[in-house]
């Protein structure tokens, strides 16, 4: 039997003494394995080959299933915004595309969606997406806008507010929920192994799992040639025939602010990514944790975007201080409790190799508990669930052959031996330019 710590208890206990947020949010993710794999061999930010690459990722890690929807996001302005004190709320938020509504005065401010609350949220900023994974990782707590909720966590935004401050407010070791960096999105949305049906290179060109321009069309696709390449993007071919008729949820080319432009999230079913993620190439551009100069960059497609903008070398950049009436977010996180680091669905050897890898670093890699180090408690979390089955999926590799699984105490005993050595040996004397609004 596993055993329970007297920490692990006490925590559990903290824990339901804090006030919790009165309409806790599931935000669904999906495994992302793979680990180590290559940058993608062509150019990620433009035709001309060899500039910079991305995709490589040496940890496995979650990523957002779906993007933030206006429902959690309304459940965190209703958490920790009665007096909203660092702006996570936009008065443009009201519009056809948005749906969310502030009532009462500040103090006492409460906010409730409009239309479909399975839309995407937009006019969000690069520190109102830092913010909200501060609140997801510090367990949705409710109350002001301060260390226990928005301020400290993932990010450390002591009040930021200006471009440079929230740009500067980098993910913490030990962050479990958190922006996507550039590397962690580009994975999601493009690379999958040509073992496992992907692209001769291991990498699409576009987050539908294909290499030709997704099609424009109301969801599911079904006027589409193939509904798993359609998208919520605005795509105009001049030829009337069901698709391709300008903006994807009214089917024509001119803007009208009293439209509604944003698909409920999952709504093109058959449009997935290579890890199960949907629209990352259309609906809003996704705001990620990185920058281009001093610009916050975003990825992906939205309903308002130019078609080129969703393939791998397409990316964009703006102020990250202005919230984006096309631009919304996702989350990450690296949550391996049950020491399930490879998310291969069983803890085994394999983690404990991976934990001896990365033996006294500081980071995520190998960090099975999410203390920000690895260390002694991350094998003792393994040998807690050696030989579980928790799960995992997505496009994780899998072993062929099958070997005897030693116990609990020899693992550990080998394994401690194995990372004295390894420590002994290594210690060492395009701007932006939005819909109209």
């Amino acid at each position: 039997m596993n055993r329970i710590s007297a920490s692990w208890a006490l925590a559990c206990a903290s824990l339901m003494a804090m006030p919790l947020s009165a309409s806790a949010i599931v935000y669904e993710t999906v495994p992302v394995g793979d680990i180590g794999n290559p940058n993608d061999p062509t150019d990620g930010d433009s035709t001309t080959p060899g500039i910079q690459t991305f995709g490589g990722v040496d940890y496995a890690y979650r990523i957002g299933t779906y993007e933030v929807t206006l429902a959690q996001y309304t459940a965190f302005l209703n958490s920790v915004a009665a007096t909203d004190t660092y702006g996570l709320y936009d008065s443009r938020m009201t519009g056809a595309s948005n749906g969310i509504v502030r009532s009462g005065v500040t103090g006492s401010y409460t906010y409730s969606t409009v239309g479909s609350a399975q839309r995407p949220v937009t006019l969000v900023d690069t520190g109102d997406g830092s913010r909200f994974a501060n609140w997801m990782h510090n367990g949705q707590l409710s109350g002001a806008q301060d260390n226990s909720t928005t301020e400290d966590g993932a990010y450390f935004l002591n009040g930021a507010v200006t471009q440079v401050d929230v740009l500067a407010a980098v993910r913490k070791p030990g962050a479990q929920w958190f922006v996507p960096t550039e590397n962690e999105w580009y994975k999601a949305a493009f690379y999958q192994p040509a073992s496992r049906g992907g692209d001769a290179d291991s990498y699409w060109a576009y987050p539908t799992r294909s290499n030709t321009v997704p099609f424009s069309d109301q969801p599911p696709g079904a006027d589409a040639p193939t509904s798993a390449n359609t998208a919520n993007v605005f795509r105009d071919d001049g030829i009337a025939n069901g698709y391709n008729d300008g903006y994807a949820m009214t089917g024509a080319n001119v803007y009208d602010s009293t439209k509604n432009y944003l698909s409920d999230v999952g709504a093109y079913a058959s449009a997935i990514g290579p890890y199960g993620t949907y629209d990352q190439a259309g609906n809003v551009f996704e705001g990620i944790q990185g920058v281009m100069g001093a610009s916050q960059v975003a990825r992906g497609g939205s309903a308002a975007g130019l078609i080129n903008w969703t393939a791998a070398q397409g990316k964009l950049w703006g102020d990250g201080s202005i919230g984006y009436i096309d631009g919304g977010f996702r989350l990450a996180t690296v949550t391996a409790s049950n020491g399930d680091l490879n998310l291969d669905g069983a803890v085994n050897i394999v983690d404990l190799i991976n934990v001896a890898d990365h033996w006294n670093n500081i980071g995520m890699a190998g960090d099975a508990n999410q203390d920000g180090r690895v260390n002694i408690g991350d094998i003792t979390l393994i040998a807690d669930h050696w030989g579980e089955q928790p799960g995992g999926g997505g496009a994780v590799m899998t072993p062929t052959t099958t070997t005897a699984v030693p116990e609990p105490s020899t693992v550990l005993l080998a394994a401690l031996g194995a990372l004295a050595i390894a420590f002994a040996e290594t210690r060492g004397d395009g701007s932006h330019r939005p819909w109209p609004v």
